[in-house]
């Protein structure tokens, strides 16, 4: 399982406990961490985006320059 799944996952489960907690302070808390899970989600996909960018970008120079030099 990816980084992402893995969060993602995480704050499906604080969701659904929060539904399940009766007590509103709890509900709150557990809102909470799925948040805190969904931030953790958006700034693995961002980095991992930006890798991927980065690696694209240098397989492109790479191709320009096996090109270049035949």
């Amino acid at each position: 399982m990816d980084l992402s799944e893995e969060f993602r996952r995480h704050a499906n489960e604080c969701r659904l406990t929060a539904r399940l907690t009766k007590h509103p302070v709890n509900r709150a808390q557990w809102e909470s961490f799925a948040e805190r899970w969904d931030r953790c989600l958006k700034n693995a996909e961002s980095a991992s985006a930006a890798a991927a960018n980065a690696c694209n970008k240098r397989t492109r120079q790479m191709k320009r320059f096996g090109q270049g030099s035949q």
